[in-house]
């Protein structure tokens, strides 16, 4: 049987065996002496007994276990010998409340989760930059529900029809700083959290801790061990469904991605990627690519990261949600950076229209949709009834892909008194309003009438020449007897027949 002996350390209780409080007394004894009457001595011995009861309380984990001599000989090293304590008892510097000698210890970013609400990123970060973890929560608050109350969707006459509304962007950036930066545990970690010197020796050099400082309690929780065990396998089931959640969603999202693109390019004989190439925003498209991609694949591999640490309960390597917290940030940069050097061309936007006489020669007025390419009946779009008629195709294959579009044509009956046109619409952006007024009076759709016949020459866009924006659209007005057929490339009579066919896989 060994004697012990119940003791108050920093207002805290514990249980010593009869030599470990001899050896903790003797070290606080002499703390004390030398302390004595020198100014913040007894604030400065007071942060020593906090440091210890913490250690203590770490290793006893509040439950009642006697401490023993070993662990006051190992909290004792840690804290340093009252030797080296009183070499370096030099008066502080002036004005700093510090002493002179070694630098503090740097601060470590570690989640705060004795403070924390829902995961202790906030508190963290509040206790590594040591501002008001309130503040701290405030302004998360506000860049997550600010885009929110500020969200408009301007016309394409001033921004281009964004949408200035993301403030998923902010509850992925929380949920990857949750993986990524690990929670302080151990009283080291807490103290190198928040920068501060754990040592005696530390404690000496630090500014004395205000009294209204928060403290890391270790006092034991109302709750019995039986419902902490309880809660404890709760919480597990909990992560494992939520961790599971993660890898199915996560990793069928990625499988989805995969096929689709690897589907795309053998259906279509194209990749998703070369529809890109098609358009004139943003202008350096390789690295706009490079950016969409991370920033849609990096977030998936984030949550398989996630999913794996959750249901296989292993602790997961820093690197890798570091890794990818960094790359998936760098690609949402470089996408608004590219995006926004090419957002300017669609700033402001005019419509163009001009009415083309139309004089018909017989009953019957024949369209022909002409292009460089011969049709050849795959990867193409259209829509036709008794008044509209649409088309277009993909031309080329893998990355070298041609998009050839006809101008949508709307028909009008009228009564025989009034008089037939073809009113010709255009529309277009431009950095400026002149610029997007000149563009779309010059990319108005050009049409040939000779006889009875109209032929529609197509709009091509490839990536020496992507498209800028522009569109077009051709109204004919014509008497309601009239008979209108498209002869090519695919025969359709207004008010006869009707076709509404999408067929993009590749015919060999």
């Amino acid at each position: 049987m060994k004697k012990v002996i119940k003791v108050s350390i920093n207002k805290m209780p514990f249980t010593l065996a009869e030599d470990a409080y001899s050896v903790l007394k003797v070290y606080l004894d002499h703390l004390r002496r030398y302390y004595s009457g020198r100014e913040g001595g007894s604030e400065i011995v007071d942060g020593i007994e906090e440091r210890i009861a913490e250690l203590l309380a770490e290793r006893t984990g509040m439950d009642g276990r006697v401490v023993s001599k070993a662990d006051i000989d190992n909290i004792l090293e840690i804290m340093g010998p009252v030797e080296v304590i009183e070499e370096e008892g030099e008066e502080p510097a002036p004005g700093t409340g510090t002493f002179r000698g070694e630098p503090r210890p740097p601060k470590k970013l570690y989640r705060d989760v004795d403070h924390k609400i829902l995961c202790g990123v906030c508190s963290g970060l509040a206790a590594y930059f040591n501002i008001e973890v309130v503040l701290v929560r405030l302004i998360y608050a506000v860049l997550f529900f600010l885009p929110s109350i500020i969200h408009w969707s301007v016309n394409f006459r001033n921004w281009g029809g964004f949408i200035f509304n993301f403030p998923w962007i902010f509850v992925v950036a929380y949920v990857v700083m949750w993986i990524i930066i690990p929670a302080a545990h151990t009283v080291e970690e807490k103290y190198a959290m928040r920068g501060e010197p754990l040592s005696a020796k530390g404690v000496q050099r630090s500014r004395p801790r205000p009294s209204g400082a928060r403290r890391y309690s270790y006092e034991p929780k109302p709750a019995s061990a039986e419902r902490n065990r309880i809660l404890g396998t709760l919480g597990r089931v909990i992560a494992v469904l939520v961790g599971l959640f993660f890898l199915v969603t996560s990793s069928a999202v990625l499988i989805g991605l995969v096929v689709a693109f690897s589907a795309t390019g053998f259906a279509f004989n194209f990749f998703p990627t070369a529809l890109l190439d098609l358009f004139a925003f943003p202008e350096n498209m390789l690295w706009f690519k490079i950016f969409l991609m991370g920033a849609l694949v990096i977030p998936v591999l984030g949550f398989i990261h996630l999913g794996s640490v959750l249901v296989f309960n292993i602790r997961g390597h820093k690197w890798i949600g570091s890794t990818l917290f960094f790359l998936w940030l760098a690609s949402v940069v470089g996408l608004l950076i590219t995006g926004a050097h090419g957002a300017g061309n669609f700033r402001h936007n005019a419509h163009f229209e001009e009415t083309v006489p139309l004089e018909l020669t017989s009953d019957t007025l024949y369209i022909d949709l002409v292009s460089e390419e011969d049709f050849m009946f795959d990867r193409y779009w259209l829509k036709a009834d008794n008044s509209y008629y649409r088309l277009g195709w993909f031309e080329g294959e893998r990355d070298d892909l041609d998009l050839v579009a006809f101008p949508p044509i709307t028909i009008v009956r009228q009564s025989e008194s009034e008089m037939s046109g073809v009113l010709v619409g255009s529309h277009s952006f431009g950095r400026s309003q002149y610029m997007a007024q000149q563009d779309a009076e010059a990319l108005k759709p050009a049409i040939n009438l000779e006889g009875n016949v109209m032929s529609v020459p197509a709009f091509q866009a490839n990536r020496e020449k992507p498209w800028e924006g522009n569109t077009g659209s051709l109204k004919i007005y014509v008497p309601s007897k009239q008979v209108i057929i498209v002869r090519k490339p695919i025969y359709h009579e207004f008010g006869v027949s009707r076709s509404k066919k999408v067929n993009l896989i590749r015919s060999e």
